[in-house]
């Protein structure tokens, strides 16, 4: 018997030879794994794949994206949750190759703050999306601003993908309002000609089509420099084609860029590069800290991390390009301290880490303490604090961690899971983490801040 590799490849490759009139290639009645081509039936303008973000402004817009095999009109209905949807938003729709199908694209503006609403996407003839909510972001400063919790995770694939079981177990009991993804989504979306992207994007619409899914890309959606199913699958608010972008949700601003533009180098660095740095610095000086107080930069790849260093990443060097740049341009750290970061979020390496208070390689235990409940409190730290968040469950499995533990280092657990991040109120946030083997809490810290801004050099 063919391995399922070899089954997949042999479907991949009949679908891409064999494609039939108007376009749209049958489906692989073999491989079950590709849910949306093995029951798509007859009704191939059926919206599949429906995902969310925030729009530019959280408060008043959301955006949406869904697929069809075949052409079909691009309507958004919404309304108020318990009101009939009244409202209509008409959107683009743009044609794709991998595999062959069309991305369909509408946002709904004018929306009320911290209000849920009811809708569907698709069209009358090729058919509607099953009824479902999205919420808009609550005004900063409020109680409902509070509340808010973002699940956080990176490095999730199609297969071993360990959190995704507990992601729809919570999503439906209401316990995040929103995801942010740190990169490597699914694991090379445009393999087996794209299949693999469709089963991702569907194994992932209980919490897409929920809550707001926000991304930026890992090294496995580079595709060789174009991150053409990346761009072409997410949309992400006033971004470059999704590569970086930032939004302010509660209290707090989230900065979301491409760490791939310091390692890609020979297929776009030296171009996007210069242009995402400035894009970044302008993007944190134009933070309004009575506002969003709490400022999180995320990227894929770590500035630190803790693993055994057998693949010889850069987070182990002190040359990373993240931390240190080119030549003395484009270096991310001094930006953290200029503007008072207060979280660096990154994931790559499959494990969950946690630093110290940190810059330039050197840490500070000072203003760590531990708590009767079992938990870290970090008081008024004056340098970021970093999280690694990368073992929501992929193909190559957990990490194997250093024996020695850097000095930096606050602790460092090869477990699956996600984290949930919270900010409580302008002075206060926390983080926790779901072990996905056993649904268990760990690691869980508040952090308090009462002096929000640039850090001292």
């Amino acid at each position: 018997m063919p391995s399922v590799s070899c089954a997949l490849a042999a479907a991949a490759a009949l679908l891409l030879a064999n494609p039939v009139a108007g376009g749209v290639m049958p489906p692989p009645r073999d491989v079950a794994r590709y849910k949306w081509l093995v029951n798509a039936g007859s009704n191939a303008s059926e919206p599949q794949q429906v995902h969310a973000s925030f729009g530019e402004d959280p408060m008043t817009s959301l955006q949406f994206v869904w697929s069809t095999r075949t052409a079909a009109d691009t309507i958004l209905r919404f309304g108020e949750a318990g009101k009939p949807m009244t409202s209509i938003a008409n959107g683009t729709s743009t044609p794709f190759d991998e595999p062959v199908q069309f991305i369909h694209r509408a946002a709904a503006t004018g929306l009320r703050a911290g209000t849920t609403y009811s809708y569907v996407v698709g069209s009358p003839a090729g058919g509607w999306s099953n009824v479902s909510t999205m919420t808009t972001a609550p005004v900063p400063g409020s109680p409902e601003a509070g509340a808010l919790v973002f699940a956080v995770y990176g490095d999730m694939g199609l297969d071993n993908e360990r959190s995704l079981a507990w992601l729809v177990k919570d999503v439906e009991a209401g316990a995040f309002d929103a995801v942010l993804h740190v990169g490597d989504l699914g694991y090379d979306l445009d393999s087996d000609g794209g299949l693999r992207g469709d089963a991702f994007m569907n194994s992932i619409a209980p919490i897409t089509a929920r809550v707001p899914y926000h991304t930026m890309p890992g090294n496995h959606e580079i595709e060789g420099g174009t991150f053409k199913a990346y761009r072409s699958r997410f949309w992400m608010p006033a971004s470059n084609d999704a590569l970086y972008h930032s939004i302010d949700v509660g209290n707090a601003h989230f900065s979301m860029i491409s760490s791939e533009m310091y390692f890609a180098i020979s297929e776009y660095g030296l171009l996007m590069m210069p242009e995402q740095f400035t894009w970044l610095e302008k993007d944190l000086a134009a933070v309004d800290r009575t506002k969003s107080p709490w400022l999180v930069l995320m990227l894929h790849r770590p500035m630190y991390c803790q693993d055994d260093d057998s693949q010889g990443d850069a987070c182990h060097t002190l040359t990373n390009p993240t931390r240190v740049g080119y030549f003395g341009q484009y270096a991310l750290e001094p930006l953290l301290l200029k503007y008072g970061v207060d979280l660096v979020v990154g994931a790559h390496e499959h494990f969950l880490g946690l630093s110290k208070v940190l810059y330039n390689n050197n840490a500070s235990t000072a203003v760590m303490s531990n708590q009767t409940d079992g938990s870290i409190l970090f008081r008024n730290p004056g340098a970021p604090v970093h999280i690694l968040a990368g073992s929501a469950g992929c193909p190559e499995k957990l990490d194997v961690l250093s024996p020695t533990q850097p000095e930096w280092s606050a602790g460092a657990w090869d477990v699956y899971g996600y984290g949930y991040l919270s900010f409580p109120s302008a002075s206060r946030a926390t983080w926790s983490f779901r072990n996905d083997t056993d649904g268990s809490i760990i690691n869980r810290l508040e952090f308090q801040q009462d002096h929000h801004g640039p850090f001292a050099a």
